[in-house]
């Protein structure tokens, strides 16, 4: 049950992304993929031991005229050592935002504050699943294409230890 919920949630979050995204005009857009190694990693799959990590990423991030939509993906490989014992997880986080002027909320066009409007994400990885939702308020500041500040409560769905964890609170910078 748990596995077709995180699948439904995934599916859902594209859904609504490619929606979105294909709503308006598109403003900008950007796109890359990362590959990296180190090593010394007291994290991942065997606690405080140490490991090496391959991590690729993929970023996108599409502002167009009715909101954005960012999202990354993270593939690991650890590495135990010299041997082939490796193992595989995976985390991702998406982001779609809607602008107050598409809920015909008007900010004018040469204020500090552009736009505030709701903002709702998905952080997944191999074992757990956090909804979060709340506002975001978008600032004209030269030199940017993208100045943001938001205010998210943060719901665990799916706890790797079976926690009955309180939402707690989140404040991002873009």
């Amino acid at each position: 049950m748990e596995k077709l919920l995180h699948k439904n949630i995934a599916a859902t979050a594209v859904v609504v992304a490619s929606t979105l995204a294909g709503s308006g005009v598109q403003a900008f857009s950007t796109t890359e993929a990362q590959l990296h190694f180190g090593d010394g990693y007291r994290l991942g799959r065997n606690g405080l031991d140490e490991t090496a990590r391959t991590p690729i990423t993929l970023e996108h991030f599409t502002a167009f005229e009715h909101g954005d939509v960012f999202f990354f993906v993270d593939l690991f490989s650890d590495h135990d050592g010299p041997s082939t014992n490796t193992q595989s997880s995976r985390y991702g986080e998406i982001y779609g935002h809607l602008n107050g002027s598409a809920l015909g909320l008007s900010f004018g066009e040469s204020g500090f504050i552009s736009d505030i409007g709701p903002d709702f994400g998905i952080n997944q990885g191999d074992d757990f699943l956090v909804g979060l939702y709340g506002l975001r308020a978008s600032f004209n500041v030269p030199g940017f294409n993208v100045f943001t500040f938001g205010v998210y409560a943060y719901d665990n769905v799916t706890d790797p230890f079976d926690r009955n964890l309180d939402t707690t609170y989140q404040a991002t910078f873009v």
